[in-house]
């Protein structure tokens, strides 16, 4: 029976000090892409402020292939819309 060669001790100096470089910029383009995200929102939300129904339903119903409105704004359009008291059912029923 033959027995593999014995492997060398592992070690973990040096390999430590990746990891964690590795995992805090990691962290970094994690933390700078949620950022974005939320000042993308907060852009939608500032712009649809004062937008009537009429004009979140349309954003809501609006092709996905038109380039007018992102999904980031139907999102938004469709939760101001739930907070003036629609719900999910009446966003849909009420094409403009």
């Amino acid at each position: 029976m033959d027995y593999a060669e014995p492997h060398a001790p592992l070690s973990f100096e040096g390999n430590a000090m990746g990891f964690w470089d590795k995992a805090w910029d990691i962290s970094k383009k994690v933390v700078a892409e949620v950022t974005d995200q939320a000042q993308e929102t907060n852009e939608n939300y500032k712009k649809l402020k004062g937008a009537s129904d009429n004009e979140l339903l349309k954003i809501v119903h609006t092709s996905s292939l038109s380039a007018k409105y992102d999904q980031k704004a139907k999102t938004v359009a469709r939760s101001m819309l739930k907070a003036r008291g629609y719900d999910d059912e009446k966003i849909r029923q009420n094409k403009v």
